[in-house]
């Protein structure tokens, strides 16, 4: 239910309201006994206190859940929009610039000497491991079924199953990122 729905229930619940009110004047006017028209007051003000309370439930639920959904944007949108990410999903999914760009600088990296131009090939990659930390942080936090359906259908696990089937990229995680390298090593091809 969007914010747009609730105002526009809220206004004709008072419009509603005003009738109703407007009615039972009209009717102690007619002649309506008193007692008849404090029950109807009393049963009217108690519906629409339940359903005030039943849209501000809602308004609150939709609220708590709204910065979940701008991080989920913002990280995918940096997944996909961003070149260094760009790049390590090539290495992750192309053997060519695996074996051409990347194998090679892991292999020195490793061993422990490194250029300047080769560290910043290994930065796109420790960049890329920053993210994917965030990313299944922010699964594994409690989500809503639409979340995890949303999340799901994105296929982040996919890539951390990428990174396990890279052997040297799975192995310079395993030496530098303490906490992502367990949800590397349980990655599945398709996360259930």
């Amino acid at each position: 239910m969007t914010r747009k729905n609730i105002l526009f229930l809220f206004s004709y619940i008072v419009l509603i309201l005003t009738v109703f009110l407007g009615v039972l004047v009209l009717g102690n006017d007619i002649g309506l006994q008193q007692s008849a028209v404090a029950t109807i007051c009393s049963a009217t003000a108690l519906a629409i206190s339940a359903i005030i309370a039943f849209l501000a439930f809602q308004l609150n639920r939709q609220n708590s859940q709204e910065p979940w959904v701008v991080t989920f944007r913002e990280l995918h949108k940096e997944f996909w929009n961003d070149e260094d990410y760009a790049k390590v999903r090539a290495w992750l999914c192309c053997d060519e610039a695996y074996k051409k760009e990347l194998e090679p600088v892991l292999a020195k990296r490793l061993s422990g000497q490194v250029s300047i131009e080769e560290y910043l090939v290994i930065e796109k990659l420790d960049k890329f491991f920053a993210l994917m930390l965030r990313v299944v942080y922010m699964h594994s936090e409690g989500m809503n079924l639409e979340q995890q359906t949303l999340f799901k259908s994105l296929n982040y696990y996919w890539w951390l199953h990428k990174v396990k089937t890279r052997i040297e990229i799975k192995d310079y995680a395993e030496l530098t990122t303490e906490n992502l390298y367990p949800f590397i090593e349980n990655a599945k091809f398709h996360q259930s």
